[in-house]
């Protein structure tokens, strides 16, 4: 009885040890997004999400950060990046859409992500039946 007691008070203080337990605020992301379907689509009612902000909900821990994407003229992007009102930026170009395509349709989806990545397991889980 003495070891459960001790057992549910120490999965008590360790569940408490989060980061809205100490006050800290949740760290906003904010993320410059384009049209660049499949891997991303602006936010359009009905749209699919896009494997781009699939993959940053995976790997981004939403303890610490919220993850905020919103779409801005190239000009104001570069303008935003170089004052600090965002913090990067998923942009496409017709000659890296061209490669990323090929490279899409030649290679597993689990090859892309590299081996040591903390969200390579859990991409790898969720997609397992593959593209």
């Amino acid at each position: 009885m003495k070891t459960a007691m001790v057992l549910m008070m120490a999965v008590m203080v360790f569940v408490g040890l989060s980061a809205a337990a100490f006050g800290e605020e949740i760290r906003t992301l904010n993320i410059s997004e384009s049209d660049w379907p499949p891997y991303n689509f602006l936010a359009k009612p009905g749209a699919p999400k896009g494997i781009i902000k699939e993959i940053f909900e995976m790997c981004v821990p939403p303890s610490e950060y919220r993850l905020k994407f919103e779409f801005y003229p190239v000009k104001r992007m570069f303008t935003y990046l170089e004052e600090g009102k965002i913090d990067m930026n998923v942009l496409s170009y017709k000659k890296r859409t061209r490669i990323l395509s090929g490279l899409w349709k030649r290679t597993d989806v689990r090859q892309r992500i590299p081996s040591g990545h903390a969200c390579r397991k859990k991409y790898s889980d969720q997609h397992a039946s593959g593209f």
